[in-house]
Parts: C-alpha cells; sequence; structure tokens
C-alpha cells in the first residue's frame, strides 16, 4: 500500500525516524535536547507535503478541545496544573504524532510498520540495559527516587526503561500473548513469552504497581480471547469473574506477595490486599483516593463548565482532573477524539485480531484515570506502535485482509 514516492517523502521518512528515537530511547532525549526542534520539523514539513492530514474527524475534535483550552489559558487567564507552558508542549507533542500517523496511513502502511519496528528496538534496548542494571543491583529503581528523583534521571539517561516507557509496555502485553497463539514459528512464540516474562519482571522488580495490575488484567482477557466471533471463553472468564472476584484478587496477591518481600512492591500489595478484604478505598490506592475524590468533587460541583481552579484538583488523574477543570463541554471533544483515534486503525487490522486489539488499550484507560503520566514515550506506544503491531500482524496471520 503505497502511493507513489518522491525525494521529499523519503526525506520526511528518516526525520520521522529520527524524531521517534529521540522520543522512545531517553539517554538521546537527554544528552542531545533537540527533540522539541525535531517536533517542529516534523509537523512543519509533513504539513507542507501532506496538508490534507488534517482533514479527518480525530484532528478536528483535537483541535477544538485545544481551542477551548487555549481560550480558557490565554483568553479567560485560568491557570492548569502544570502551567501554561506545558499545555502548549502537550499540543505540539501529540500532534507530531497525530500528522505522523496520519502521514503514514495516507503514504504507506509499511512505513507505518518499519516505525513500529524501529521504536520496539529501542524498547528492547532499554529493557535489556534495565535488567543488566537489576541485576547488578535489585530494586534500584525505586531505590534511587526514594533518596531524589534525579537520581532516577541519572539511570534513564544511561538507557534504563523511563518511568513513562515502564507504564507505556503494559500496552504490549495483549500483542505478545496473540503472537504465543497464533504463530507458527517456535522462535516467535518463545521470544514472546520471553519478552512478556522479562516486561513483567522489570515492572515488578522497579515496584510499577498499577502498570503491572492493570497489564496483567489485560493478559487474563487476552489467554480468554479467541480469534473466532464466538467469545465462549471471554465470556465465561468474565462471568466467573462477576461471581468471585474478590476472592480471585486476593488469591493472585497472595501467590504474589512471597516474590515481592524485600521490595518496594510488597508493601504496595499488602495494602491493596488490606484494601480489599476490609473495603477501606483509602487504604487501597494507597490514600491517593483522596486526590481522586477532590478532582471527581469539582467536576460534580459543575459538571457542564467545570471549576476552571487548579486548587481543588488532586492531581493525579488525566480524566477526572481533565473533567474536573473543564467539566464535560470543555473535555468531551477530547474523549471524542481519543475513541475516533483508537478506532481509526480498525479499517487494517483484521477482525479477528481486534479484541486484543482492544485489549491493549485497556492498561492505557485505566492508566488515564489511575494517573497522569503523559510525555513522548506514553503517546509514541498508544498512537504508532500498538496500531503498528497489530497492522504488523494483521499481515502475518492474515495476509489476505488487506491486499
Amino acid at each position: 500500500m503505497r502511493v507513489k514516492y518522491c525525494k521529499m517523502h523519503d526525506c520526511v521518512l528518516k526525520l520521522i525516524l529520527l524524531f521517534l528515537a529521540f522520543a522512545s530511547f531517553r539517554p538521546f532525549f537527554t544528552f542531545i535536547p533537540i527533540t522539541p526542534l525535531l517536533e517542529s520539523l516534523v509537523l512543519s514539513l509533513i504539513f507542507i507535503t501532506s496538508y490534507k492530514v488534517l482533514c479527518n474527524k480525530a484532528i478536528v475534535f483535537f483541535l477544538i478541545y485545544y481551542l477551548l483550552v487555549f481560550i480558557d489559558l490565554f483568553v479567560c487567564g485560568n491557570t492548569f496544573m502544570q502551567g501554561n507552558l506545558y499545555v502548549v508542549f502537550t499540543f505540539s507533542m501529540e500532534l507530531s504524532f497525530l500528522f505522523i500517523v496520519y502521514y503514514f496511513v495516507k503514504i504507506s502502511l509499511d512505513d507505518w510498520v518499519k516505525a513500529t519496528k524501529y521504536v520496539c528496538t529501542f524498547i528492547l534496548l532499554s529493557a535489556l540495559i534495565t535488567f543488566f542494571f537489576n541485576l547488578k543491583q535489585p530494586g534500584f529503581y525505586r531505590n534511587v527516587e526514594l533518596e531524589r528523583e534525579e537520581f532516577r534521571m541519572v539511570y534513564e539517561a544511561r538507557g534504563v526503561l523511563s518511568y513513562y516507557m515502564f507504564h507505556a509496555i503494559a500496552l504490549l502485553f495483549p500483542f505478545l500473548i496473540l503472537v504465543w497463539k497464533l504463530d507458527k514459528s517456535k522462535v516467535y512464540r518463545n521470544v514472546s513469552i520471553l519478552l512478556l516474562f522479562l516486561f513483567i519482571y522489570l515492572m515488578f522488580s522497579s515496584s510499577i504497581t498499577t502498570a503491572v495490575a492493570l497489564g496483567g488484567i489485560s493478559i487474563v482477557l487476552a489467554l480468554n480471547t479467541s480469534t473466532n466471533k464466538k467469545q465462549i471463553g471471554l465470556i465465561l472468564f468474565l462471568f466467573i469473574v462477576g461471581l468471585w472476584g474478590k476472592s480471585i484478587v486476593l488469591g493472585v496477591i497472595d501467590f504474589l506477595l512471597p516474590f515481592a518481600e524485600g521490595t518496594g512492591m510488597y508493601q504496595k500489595l499488602d495494602v491493596i490486599r488490606l484494601g480489599v478484604s476490609y473495603g477501606d478505598q483509602i487504604m487501597l490506592t494507597n490514600g491517593r483516593s483522596n486526590l481522586y475524590g477532590d478532582s471527581w468533587d469539582a467536576f460534580c460541583n459543575n459538571p457542564f463548565l467545570g471549576c476552571h481552579n487548579a486548587n481543588l484538583l488532586g492531581e493525579h488523574s488525566f480524566i477526572i482532573d481533565r473533567l474536573g477543570f473543564y467539566g464535560l463541554i470543555g473535555f468531551l471533544p477530547y474523549l471524542i477524539f481519543l475513541f475516533l483515534q483508537i478506532k481509526m486503525p480498525l479499517k487494517y487490522i483484521s477482525p479477528y485480531i481486534r479484541p486484543y486489539y482492544y485489549w491493549s488499550y485497556f492498561p492505557y484507560i485505566g492508566m488515564m484515570f489511575l494517573k497522569n503520566i503523559h510525555l513522548y514515550e506514553m503517546y509514541c506506544v498508544v498512537f504508532i506502535v500498538v496500531p503498528g503491531l497489530y497492522i504488523w500482524a494483521s499481515k502475518r496471520y492474515f495476509p489476505s485482509y488487506l491486499k
């Protein structure tokens, strides 16, 4: 699937790959601080060569949302949580990845897959570097964070997975299960399981609790999903969870606790176990429910227009914070954009593997409610890598679908 190429498109593709390298591998980002410059060049060149990328509903809703945000910030004088400069920064960052996605759709799906493999190479490199650091100093990631956050950034500059990438790789779990299930090559199947265990081990040893929990749920959902339209196993699994969900959660935590002994994860698991056992929401989220509650109260007090006061928010949830600040009128365009953006690649993904694609976004949606972590790595995986992997899977396992 390729339109007639020209030298300008080759130049844009090379610039995109360079930008994605800086966006996904922290040493580049840290030691050569030109990512914003690359971002500007990507936006400019794609707009010049393929301005029609703007002609789609997802980007229209995205621009409507940020237009309302900028009016609120610069005309009404309100200040969002992280500051006005942060809003401009995230707008430019998200827009860059959107331009890249629609550029690939217009020019070549093969280039999208190529860019995905390129980013995955850097993710794997960072994972291996993190693994060797962890062998030398078990639990180092959280230990240095407790002393001083800048120390963790020093490790990330050496190639260790960043905090954002640690959370983003949870989105890859259902895809790895898909490869393990469908691929006829023993090499691919063994590598997929090996990578799955590597990622889980690194996240577990680094106490990335939220991503481990949500990623673990997506694994179970993927394991119970088939590639036919009769999802009997999934329906049965959901029925069992509905009946014995609490007992299952407690059993899993009791199983994991011995492995977590001596790490930062142990205390978090124990807190969750107590919270599930006694129904204490504050214990369940380690005190974070107060933060979510503040934002939710701000939203409930003015659900349509929001509070427009960052001091009333808990500042720990991407979705609830923005609902509380902007209200439904201000934030609904972004939710519509996100829905359309996740839906857009479906036309290039075989219907038989679409359930796995949905499960890949389950951790992301969960983290949007429970976390406020959005930077280059997360957007790179959400907008580029996850759809690219499933397009690759469609080509490999259902080659007639895209012909």
